[in-house]
């Protein structure tokens, strides 16, 4: 059995959702609406009257229409800190200690408000950053392990541990 104990800071909570957010490609889920301002933007260049040098038009509305995934990936790491502040504000057993026992059986967490078990199968993957470990329930939904929490060699066998529970479903560094 390995177990670790952590409370979790605002900082842990926005880096935990802007990893999940990065994971998620931004296409799939903004693909329509950014095709419908890219064809929005060349029916207004088609119709719009022709500038004296319409090659400059051309490359700014050019410029204008690749920035917006740029814009769009700033504003997603403020809507990351937010959705911290949201949850740290709306539920309370955040704020306290919580308690992670990994099993044989199953994944325990306790914490002054619950106490959670669950079973290996219930989690849909495993996954790494330089930073911290995730356990997810679903793609979108996922228990952060900020490895700051971490003693020597408490990676490296939590690493091994995954790895031996979850099969390729523990996608690990």
């Amino acid at each position: 059995m390995f177990q670790i104990t952590l409370q979790y800071t605002l900082d842990d909570l926005a880096r935990g959702n802007r990893f999940i957010f990065k994971r998620r490609l931004w296409w799939k889920k903004y693909s329509n609406a950014y095709c419908l301002l890219i064809g929005a933007g060349m029916i207004v260049f088609g119709y719009a009257q022709p500038a004296l040098d319409w090659r400059s038009t051309f490359v700014i509305t050019g410029l204008v229409t690749l920035l917006i995934p740029f814009a769009w990936l700033v504003l997603e790491k403020g809507f990351a800190k937010q959705m911290a502040k949201q949850i740290f504000r709306n539920n309370p057993y955040v704020r306290h200690p919580q308690t992670y026992a990994f099993e044989d059986e199953d994944l325990t967490i306790t914490g002054e408000l619950f106490d959670t078990h669950l079973k290996w199968l219930a989690l849909v993957e495993a996954a790494e950053s330089d930073t911290d470990f995730f356990l997810f329930l679903t793609k979108d939904q996922a228990y952060v392990l900020p490895k700051r929490f971490f003693k020597t060699g408490e990676e490296a066998e939590l690493r091994s541990f995954l790895k031996t529970k979850l099969g390729e479903r523990a996608k690990l560094n």
